[in-house]
Protein backbone atom coordinates (compact mmCIF):
# COMPACT_ATOMS: atom_id res chain seq x y z
CA UNK A 1 0.00 0.00 0.00
CA UNK A 2 1.40 3.08 -1.42
CA UNK A 3 1.48 6.26 1.67
CA UNK A 4 1.00 9.64 0.18
CA UNK A 5 3.22 12.05 1.83
CA UNK A 6 1.95 15.72 3.06
CA UNK A 7 4.64 17.95 3.08
CA UNK A 8 2.55 20.06 5.68
CA UNK A 9 2.88 16.93 8.24
CA UNK A 10 6.86 17.44 8.17
CA UNK A 11 7.37 20.66 7.59
CA UNK A 12 7.95 23.28 10.25
CA UNK A 13 5.08 26.01 9.51
CA UNK A 14 5.89 29.14 8.31
CA UNK A 15 5.81 31.81 11.47
CA UNK A 16 7.21 35.14 9.47
CA UNK A 17 5.29 38.44 10.63
CA UNK A 18 4.39 36.88 13.84
CA UNK A 19 5.81 37.94 17.10
CA UNK A 20 8.79 36.43 19.45
CA UNK A 21 9.09 35.88 22.60
CA UNK A 22 12.72 36.11 23.89
CA UNK A 23 12.42 35.03 27.11
CA UNK A 24 10.51 32.22 26.22
CA UNK A 25 12.17 31.10 23.46
CA UNK A 26 15.62 31.68 25.31
CA UNK A 27 14.10 29.58 28.27
CA UNK A 28 13.21 26.46 26.20
CA UNK A 29 16.43 27.08 24.00
CA UNK A 30 18.70 26.74 27.33
CA UNK A 31 17.25 23.06 27.52
CA UNK A 32 18.37 21.33 24.31
CA UNK A 33 20.62 19.03 25.80
CA UNK A 34 17.86 17.40 27.71
CA UNK A 35 16.61 14.11 25.97
CA UNK A 36 12.86 15.79 26.09
CA UNK A 37 11.42 19.37 26.12
CA UNK A 38 7.25 18.87 26.92
CA UNK A 39 5.39 22.14 25.86
CA UNK A 40 2.06 22.29 27.49
CA UNK A 41 -1.21 25.07 27.30
CA UNK A 42 -4.12 25.43 26.24
CA UNK A 43 -5.07 25.58 22.35
CA UNK A 44 -4.22 28.83 21.22
CA UNK A 45 -1.22 29.87 23.67
CA UNK A 46 1.12 29.20 20.66
CA UNK A 47 2.80 26.28 21.30
CA UNK A 48 3.10 25.57 17.81
CA UNK A 49 4.43 28.77 17.01
CA UNK A 50 7.43 28.67 20.30
CA UNK A 51 8.47 25.20 18.56
CA UNK A 52 8.82 26.49 15.10
CA UNK A 53 10.71 29.83 16.25
CA UNK A 54 12.76 27.30 18.33
CA UNK A 55 13.34 25.33 15.16
CA UNK A 56 14.61 28.52 13.37
CA UNK A 57 16.57 29.80 16.05
CA UNK A 58 18.79 26.77 16.43
CA UNK A 59 19.33 26.20 12.92
CA UNK A 60 20.20 22.60 12.88
CA UNK A 61 19.27 19.20 11.75
CA UNK A 62 15.55 18.60 13.04
CA UNK A 63 12.92 16.66 12.10
CA UNK A 64 9.18 18.01 11.89
CA UNK A 65 5.98 15.87 12.78
CA UNK A 66 2.52 17.74 12.82
CA UNK A 67 0.46 15.13 14.08
CA UNK A 68 -3.48 15.14 13.31
CA UNK A 69 -7.02 12.42 13.24
CA UNK A 70 -5.01 10.84 10.14
CA UNK A 71 -2.09 9.58 12.50
CA UNK A 72 -4.41 6.73 13.72
CA UNK A 73 -2.94 4.41 10.80
CA UNK A 74 0.14 3.07 11.60
CA UNK A 75 1.49 3.47 8.25
CA UNK A 76 0.68 7.46 8.03
CA UNK A 77 2.53 7.61 11.25
CA UNK A 78 5.64 5.91 9.89
CA UNK A 79 5.87 7.25 6.34
CA UNK A 80 5.83 10.61 7.41
CA UNK A 81 8.39 10.29 10.18
CA UNK A 82 10.48 7.93 7.98
CA UNK A 83 10.22 10.60 5.06
CA UNK A 84 11.84 13.79 7.81
CA UNK A 85 14.08 11.36 8.89
CA UNK A 86 15.22 10.69 5.04
CA UNK A 87 16.07 14.60 4.68
CA UNK A 88 18.31 14.81 7.67
CA UNK A 89 19.99 11.44 7.71
CA UNK A 90 19.14 9.71 3.79
CA UNK A 91 21.01 6.88 4.14
CA UNK A 92 18.92 5.67 7.57
CA UNK A 93 15.78 6.67 5.41
CA UNK A 94 16.87 4.10 2.93
CA UNK A 95 17.11 1.89 5.26
CA UNK A 96 13.84 2.47 7.23
CA UNK A 97 11.39 3.18 4.12
CA UNK A 98 11.15 -0.47 2.87
CA UNK A 99 10.32 -1.49 6.47
CA UNK A 100 7.10 0.82 7.12
CA UNK A 101 4.59 -1.35 5.92
CA UNK A 102 6.07 -4.49 7.66
CA UNK A 103 6.64 -2.26 11.02
CA UNK A 104 2.76 -1.04 10.63
CA UNK A 105 1.09 -4.41 10.25
CA UNK A 106 3.17 -7.07 11.45
CA UNK A 107 3.50 -8.12 15.53
CA UNK A 108 7.43 -7.20 16.71
CA UNK A 109 8.32 -5.86 13.64
CA UNK A 110 7.80 -1.95 14.79
CA UNK A 111 10.46 -2.95 17.51
CA UNK A 112 13.32 -3.67 14.75
CA UNK A 113 12.12 -0.49 12.78
CA UNK A 114 13.17 1.34 15.98
CA UNK A 115 16.13 -0.62 16.79
CA UNK A 116 17.21 0.63 13.16
CA UNK A 117 16.78 4.33 14.06
CA UNK A 118 18.17 4.63 17.40
CA UNK A 119 21.27 2.89 15.80
CA UNK A 120 21.23 4.67 12.72
CA UNK A 121 20.72 8.08 14.71
CA UNK A 122 23.42 6.85 17.19
CA UNK A 123 25.86 5.69 14.17
CA UNK A 124 25.78 8.46 12.25
CA UNK A 125 27.99 10.50 13.80
CA UNK A 126 27.09 13.89 12.39
CA UNK A 127 24.84 16.83 13.64
CA UNK A 128 22.17 15.23 15.95
CA UNK A 129 18.66 16.32 14.75
CA UNK A 130 16.07 17.67 17.75
CA UNK A 131 12.54 16.01 16.75
CA UNK A 132 9.67 17.90 17.06
CA UNK A 133 5.81 16.44 17.43
CA UNK A 134 3.20 19.13 17.13
CA UNK A 135 0.05 18.56 18.46
CA UNK A 136 0.56 15.24 20.16
CA UNK A 137 -2.71 15.32 22.11
CA UNK A 138 -4.56 14.45 18.96
CA UNK A 139 -3.03 10.95 19.53
CA UNK A 140 -2.09 10.33 23.24
CA UNK A 141 -4.22 7.71 22.79
CA UNK A 142 -2.73 5.70 19.78
CA UNK A 143 -1.07 2.83 21.64
CA UNK A 144 1.20 2.39 18.61
CA UNK A 145 2.15 5.87 18.18
CA UNK A 146 2.60 6.04 22.15
CA UNK A 147 4.62 2.94 22.58
CA UNK A 148 7.26 4.41 19.71
CA UNK A 149 8.06 7.54 21.02
CA UNK A 150 8.37 6.25 24.75
CA UNK A 151 11.10 3.57 23.27
CA UNK A 152 12.80 6.46 21.44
Amino acid sequence: METFILESKIAPPDISGLIKRPRLLDSVISHTDERIIVIIADAGYGKTTLMAQMNQEIQGNSIWYQFDERDESATVFLAHITEGISRVYPRLGEELGPLVEKAATEPGEIDRWLSILVNGLSEDGGEPALFFFDDFHLVNRNNFIVGALTFL
